[in-house]
């Protein structure tokens, strides 16, 4: 079993690998922290939202909510996130300049 320092090695190149994985990705991508945080978006996000990862990493989603959806859906999608460690699906969301797109 490796040491803590091993494994604390071992996490930093995990970390940059899934950064450099999320890139390849042509959908958009949030990733967040347990308690919701938004940790990294990819670089189709801010192409599809005009925020910059400057803008968003620290803060909660609900700064891009459109208003469209109730607490159900989004308790919904929470508890897939945290069963599955993913969600997948059709959302409403707000870009920088106001205006709400679906995704």
């Amino acid at each position: 079993m490796p040491n803590t320092t091993e494994q604390e090695s071992f996490a930093v190149p995990c970390l940059t690998l899934s950064t450099d994985m999320i890139e390849l990705i042509r959908d958009a991508v949030v990733v967040t922290d347990l308690d919701g945080y938004i940790l990294n978006i990819n670089q189709a996000y801010i192409d599809i939202t005009g925020y910059q990862r400057n803008e968003l990493i620290g803060e909660r989603p609900a700064k891009i909510q459109s208003g469209r959806h109730d607490s159900v859906f989004y308790r919904v999608m929470w508890d897939s996130l945290l069963s599955n460690g993913f969600w997948q699906g059709e959302i409403w969301d707000r870009r920088k300049n106001g205006e709400i797109y679906r995704s």
